[in-house]
């Protein structure tokens, strides 16, 4: 049952008035983002910027000397750990880092829980910068950062509007409701608009934006359509596994619509490749999630 009209405006006039509290990024995560398309970048530049803020450098030196990273003695300078982990990989971490650092914690009801969101976010993260790899336009970095922002607009409602949140996640979990349709109901937006929203709001590269708004209707996108059906790829491959490893089953690839499996799962191979990828690189999500638990 949809609210009247009247209802659903001052909803989403509430909701947008909300996300001029929306926090800022911080700074070192907003000056990374402006230099997503800037290949002149240097790592000396990227140990400056990470140096600035202490907190970030402390998980990123706690996550290089993780037992998944497996890197050679220990790493106790930013700089060494550019050198050894990389700079695009670097520069994806502290990304990682300083967004989910910024919405972590506990949610205000139990039908949201900020460790599953983030969970699958960064799955989706990952599992999107493995299949890119199957298009050299492509950028992994790029995908990785747009698998990991593109459900922030859930997040941000469950900060901004929380018992409204709540409502939208209780009649999902209970009715059988949509997701998109319950947020509607409740908060007056769409988690993929406020998504957007945040995305302009926070200066965000376009291909961004479109991954939030796009990525459950992909033929949508017209500027960046690649980026944004690789990351619907991703997102409906991931909730997949995830029950699949529940049930303790190993992992199959679902079905996929015939246009994207000939695009980046073209053969049985690209598949076990994909999927003995995924199983290692999974571990690196929870080495990542450790940090903030």
């Amino acid at each position: 049952m949809k609210p009247g009209n009247e209802t659903s405006e001052k909803m989403k006039a509430s909701l947008l008035d909300n996300l001029k509290e929306l926090p800022t990024l911080p700074t070192v995560v907003a000056q990374l983002m402006m230099t997503l398309n800037e290949p002149t970048s240097s790592a000396r530049d990227l140990e400056r910027l990470i140096s600035n803020d202490q907190a970030i450098a402390a998980r990123l030196l706690k996550l290089a000397n993780s037992a998944f990273y497996g890197l050679p003695g220990k790493v106790t300078s930013l700089g060494r750990a550019i050198t050894l982990l990389g700079f695009n990989t670097v520069r994806s971490l502290v990304l990682t880092i300083g967004v989910v650092d910024k919405f972590s914690g506990q949610s205000a009801g139990r039908y949201f829980d900020r460790g599953e969101f983030w969970e699958h976010s960064l799955s989706v993260a990952m599992a999107s910068r493995l299949l890119s790899a199957k298009d050299p336009k492509l950028s992994p970095e790029e995908a990785h950062i747009a698998g990991l922002l593109h459900d922030i607009g859930k997040v941000i409602m469950d900060f901004l509007m929380p018992e409204q949140f709540q409502l939208a996640m209780q009649e999902v979990a209970e009715n059988g409701i949509d997701h998109i349709e319950a947020e509607v109901h409740n908060v007056g937006l769409s988690h993929d608009e406020v998504g957007a929203l945040a995305s302009e709001k926070w200066r965000f590269p376009e291909f961004l934006l479109e991954v939030c708004r796009y990525h459950h209707r992909p033929d949508e996108s017209t500027n960046n359509p690649d980026v944004v059906q690789l990351i619907a790829l991703a997102d409906s491959i991931v909730p997949v596994f995830k029950q699949q490893e529940r049930d303790k089953q190993e992992y199959v690839l679902p079905d996929i619509p015939e246009q994207w499996r000939m695009r980046w799962l073209s053969t049985p191979r690209h598949d076990e490749l994909f999927i003995t990828k995924y199983e290692v690189e999974i571990e690196k999500v929870r080495d990542i999630l450790n940090l903030f638990t």
